[in-house]
C-alpha cells in the first residue's frame, strides 16, 4: 500500500455535519484498496453478524469476480468447480478460524481471512486474483488481469484492514437481517441463474 491508497482511506474515515459521525462504507474501503491493482477483495459474511448499511457491497464484492474467475465459470463444469472450491475454503476458515492462503481448482492464488468475534467467525475475507505457477486454462487477454502473487504479510495486512472496519463499524439493531439475507440470495440467484434451471 503505498501513501496515495493510505491517505485515500483516512479521508473516507472522517466527520461530516456538526453533530452527526458519517462513515465511508465498506464498499468504499474495498474500493479503495483494490484502486491501482489487480487484486479482488471480496467479503462473505455469516448470519451471525449485526447488519448495518456500512457493511453492504456490491455484488462482484461478494463472489469471487474478475475476468479470470468469470471467464473459469462460463462452463457449467468450471462453474461446479468453483463453488466447490469455495464451499472447501469456508468450511475451512470456519472450522479452524485461522488465515490461509493457496490456489484455487484453476490455479489462481486466493488468500482466506476468517473474521472471527466472540469465537464465532463473522465473515471470511477473500483476497484473490492473484497468479500462481499452476494457473490453468488462461488466454492471453485474461492473463494480464491477473495480480503477480504477493506474500502472506502483505495479504494478512490487506485482510486486517478489511477486518478491523468490519469490527468497527457500527451495527444496527434495528434493521432486521433477515432482509438482508433475503437479499443476497436474490442478487446470487440473479447473478448466477440467468438461464432457465
Amino acid at each position: 500500500l503505498n501513501k496515495g491508497y493510505i491517505c485515500g482511506i483516512i479521508a473516507l474515515i472522517t466527520a461530516k455535519g456538526d453533530a452527526v459521525m458519517e462513515y465511508a462504507g465498506l464498499q468504499e474501503l474495498i474500493s479503495m484498496l483494490e484502486l491501482g491493482s489487480k487484486i479482488h477483495i471480496s467479503v462473505l459474511f455469516m448470519r451471525n453478524i449485526k447488519y448495518s448499511k456500512y457493511l453492504e457491497l456490491s455484488f462482484k464484492n461478494t463472489i469471487h469476480s474478475s475476468p479470470f474467475c468469470d471467464l473459469m465459470k462460463l462452463t457449467d463444469t468450471g462453474f461446479k468447480k468453483c463453488l466447490k472450491c469455495k464451499r472447501l475454503a469456508v468450511k475451512k476458515a470456519l472450522r479452524e478460524k485461522k488465515p490461509f492462503g493457496g490456489e484455487c481448482i484453476h490455479g489462481a492464488y486466493e488468500y482466506c481471512y476468517p473474521v472471527v468475534t466472540d469465537e464465532k467467525t463473522a465473515a471470511v475475507i477473500f483476497i484473490g486474483n492473484m497468479l500462481s505457477e499452476n494457473i490453468k486454462e488462461c488466454d492471453e487477454k485474461t492473463l494480464p488481469t491477473l495480480e503477480e502473487k504477493h506474500d502472506e504479510e502483505f495479504c494478512i495486512k490487506l485482510a486486517r484492514v478489511v477486518e478491523s472496519y468490519i469490527k468497527l463499524l457500527p451495527g444496527e439493531n434495528d434493521v432486521n437481517s433477515e432482509n438482508a439475507a433475503v437479499k443476497k440470495a436474490e442478487d446470487y440467484i440473479k447473478f448466477y441463474y440467468r438461464n432457465n434451471i
